[in-house]
């Protein structure tokens, strides 16, 4: 019996439908996993409160503290920068990342340069600031760079504070390919 072959329309919108299923998943989920932190650790600090004449709380009592507060700050960063992401377009390329210093408190109004060895990109890109929050996103358009697609360029990012001062000098390249996101963060290199 033969059977009908899927057009390729139905399949860009089974797979994009997929896509916004587990998107809402995971959203749904660290939704969940917060609140479930949030009352462990109004639990355990309840029980961490000395009673009148009681003993302070055991070294360990403090330690299973901090380990929630850690895994709490752990899944709000997750979710602020679930918060932030790009839009794709699968003719366009995105840099999208977060600056911070090195205690990860954000870094607003730092300006993002992407480079190249061999200047390629020099003065055709305007630096893009990063937000309140530290986080920025950069969108090309693939018609606009076709050298990127195909000498797959490295592409550095530089950035500096709102005095001019660069703050970070990238060891790394990022690679971009059309429809996807490359992530990027930057930690200020300059002691605080």
């Amino acid at each position: 019996m033969p059977t009908n072959p899927i057009q390729p329309s139905e399949a860009v919108a089974a797979i994009q439908d997929a896509l916004n299923q587990a998107d809402a998943n995971r959203k749904s989920t660290l939704q969940v996993v917060g609140e479930v932190l949030a009352a462990k650790l109004r639990s355990l600090e309840v029980k961490a409160a000395p009673a009148a004449g009681a003993a302070p709380l055991s070294s360990s009592g403090e330690a299973r503290i901090a380990h929630y507060q850690s895994l709490s700050q752990g899944v709000d960063a997750m979710r602020q920068q679930d918060d932030h992401q790009p839009a794709l377009a699968p003719e366009s390329f995105v840099i999208h990342g977060r600056v911070t210093d090195s205690q990860g408190q954000p870094l607003a109004n730092h300006l993002l340069k992407l480079t190249d060895p061999n200047q390629t990109l020099k003065d055709r890109i305007p630096p893009v600031p990063s937000d309140k929050d530290g986080f920025f996103t950069l969108t090309l358009r693939s018609a606009e760079f076709p050298d990127l697609v195909q000498k797959k360029t490295d592409l550095f990012i530089a950035v500096t504070d709102p005095s001019g001062r660069e703050v970070y000098t990238p060891e790394e390249p990022v690679h971009l390919e059309p429809g996807k996101a490359a992530v990027f963060s930057a930690v200020s290199q300059l002691a605080e």
